[in-house]
């Protein structure tokens, strides 16, 4: 017999190892493709940050590829279009940015009067304006002092338009002096209660004091 004629077995386990580095050989070619897929999927998300989003979200532009691309103007235009949009407090009670003018307008706000507690919500008007409104509970009543203040004093004088308890109330009302005119709401029940204030007029915003 020929010594080099190999018998099965011998030829089966020399098809094995082949079959075996070759199967090695695929695994480490699939494992570098993977390795620089992240790689580089990686190095794309920085460079969108860095040129993309720090530009539009944060106005922030380190490489000047947000002016080449036009991107800050997309982050100015954002950031006038917020100047115009409503705030909202702790409490849920609306108020607007451009409170610097007395302007005719009309606004809904819901104020929260803590349990047991007292809040005020104010008006800056002048005299002779007129204040239309109407407020009404979410269910409750309670008590309320609806006055004004004069601009300047420092007596604590205010004069009292209507004092009252109930859970709604509604009329117009004319200035007597420029200052600061609103409600003084008193929850002395256990819960708290929610106001809902509907008014129109030419008036400035102060908002929710407590």
């Amino acid at each position: 017999m020929n010594d080099k004629q190999q018998n099965p077995a011998q030829q089966t386990r020399h098809e094995s190892a082949s079959h075996n580095e070759e199967v090695a050989g695929v695994n480490d070619t699939n494992n570098k493709s993977l390795y620089w897929s992240v790689f580089s999927a990686f190095l794309v998300a920085l460079l969108i940050y860095f040129t993309i989003v720090l530009p539009v979200e944060f106005g922030r532009d380190p490489f000047g590829t947000g002016k080449f691309l036009g991107l800050t103007v997309l982050t100015k235009e954002a950031n006038l279009n917020n100047n115009n949009t409503e705030d909202v407090d702790q409490n849920n009670t609306k108020t607007t940015d451009n409170q610097d003018e007395f302007q005719a307008r009309n606004d809904t706000v819901k104020v929260l009067v803590p349990a047991g507690r007292g809040v005020e919500y104010k008006f800056e008007m002048k005299k002779h304006s007129r204040l239309t409104y109407k407020w009404q509970t979410d269910g409750p009543q309670l008590y309320f002092d609806f006055h004004g203040e004069p601009k300047g004093d420092t007596t604590g004088f205010f004069e009292s338009f209507a004092i009252s308890t109930a859970s709604s109330a509604e009329g117009t009302a004319t200035i007597p002096f420029d200052g600061v005119q609103g409600w003084y709401w008193k929850n002395n029940s256990e819960k708290d209660i929610q106001v809902t204030l509907e008014t129109q007029g030419t008036y400035q915003i102060k908002g929710l004091l407590q």
